[in-house]
């Protein structure tokens, strides 16, 4: 995350370190009727994280989640 134009720690490395960190680009596309052919290409996101506690390894979590990015896109086959 940045603050005042510097990178600052998201977590405390006193207390946890992230052990697996990932974000993966989802695309679905989706025929538009019109006329030249067109596809709608839906943009989603999956975001996993997995951090373990420093003062006890076998304390582990993770989180995954997936998220629509808010503008999807066009992809005209149309000449121009």
């Amino acid at each position: 995350m940045q603050l005042g134009g510097h990178w600052q720690s998201v977590t405390d490395t006193n207390v946890v370190t992230v052990t697996d960190f990932s974000v993966t680009p989802l695309i679905a596309e989706s025929a538009v009727v019109s006329p030249c052919p067109t596809d709608l290409q839906s943009r989603r996101v999956a975001i996993a994280i997995t951090a373990a506690s420093t003062s006890d390894s076998r304390t582990t979590r993770s989180l995954r989640t997936t998220t629509q990015v808010r503008a999807d896109t066009l992809a005209e086959s149309c000449p121009a």
